[in-house]
């Protein structure tokens, strides 16, 4: 749960479920996780980053057959500065940006059940370090979910991720 309610985001604040910080030369496997549970104290929460699976740092992020659940929360009265994705890649930094290291992305499923505030299966900030992403099923049950976030644009369709990221040729959004 996350209490944060003073505006502008910190590096931080919120709820991470995993958050790899580490520095090169560092391999973290991130293997078999079921994320969910996420929720906010009130409506006047803002400015947090509510993340399933976080790598910020130089190092290797190996995120393989996990399961993120972003359940129906409670609303912020703004978003402005939030962040909610199921997998993110980015810096720490206040205004996220384009991060280092390698985040290599495989058979995890992103559910995510939010239906006003917007969400994303993949948040990946600006174009740097290395990632690949495949075989994935991101379901969005409302409009207000998106597939990803990549170099500054949200995609909703599979087609234009797969466009702008060069990755998940063999990923689905299906219900599971």
């Amino acid at each position: 749960k996350t209490w944060n309610t003073a505006a502008g985001p910190a590096a931080s604040n919120g709820a991470i479920g995993i958050d790899n910080q580490l520095a090169a030369p560092k391999i973290v496997n991130i293997y078999n996780n079921f994320i969910t549970g996420f929720t906010i104290a009130n409506a006047s929460v803002q400015g947090v980053k509510i993340y399933g699976i976080r790598h910020i740092g130089g190092s290797t992020s190996n995120i393989y057959h996990n399961t993120i659940v972003i359940p129906e929360m409670t609303d912020m009265t703004t978003t402005t500065g939030s962040f909610i994705a199921a997998i993110a890649f980015a810096t720490g930094a206040v205004t996220e940006a384009s991060p280092t290291g390698t985040m290599n992305v495989k058979n995890n499923i992103i559910v995510s059940n939010e239906s006003a505030m917007k969400v994303w299966g993949i948040r990946r900030v600006g174009t740097g370090g290395t990632f690949t992403s495949d075989n994935n099923v991101i379901f969005a049950t409302t409009s207000n979910n998106w597939i990803g976030f990549y170099n500054g644009t949200d995609i909703f369709d599979w087609a234009l991720w797969r466009t702008a990221s060069g990755q998940d040729a063999n990923s689905k959004s299906v219900d599971v």
